[in-house]
């Protein structure tokens, strides 16, 4: 299982956006969001590489995101 790690813009009003594509798209891995680190982190468990479709897909919702290293 590998952890991929976020930057976002996401706020927690914003949670009810995400989570239906989450759910839609990457329905067997674990996420959760630190809204309180300053970089809103999104972390996600895979044992899949799902690094362009969350950046892609969080991007086209509207908000930023780039995963970080």
């Amino acid at each position: 299982m590998n952890v991929y790690v976020f930057k976002t813009s996401l706020q927690k009003r914003d949670v009810k956006f995400v989570k239906p594509f989450l759910e839609k798209y990457l329905p067997f891995t674990k996420w959760n969001i630190d809204f309180k680190d300053s970089d809103r982190i999104l972390r996600i468990e895979s044992q899949k590489d799902i690094s362009a479709i969350v950046c892609n897909g969080i991007n086209e919702l509207g908000f930023l995101c780039s995963e970080l290293e």
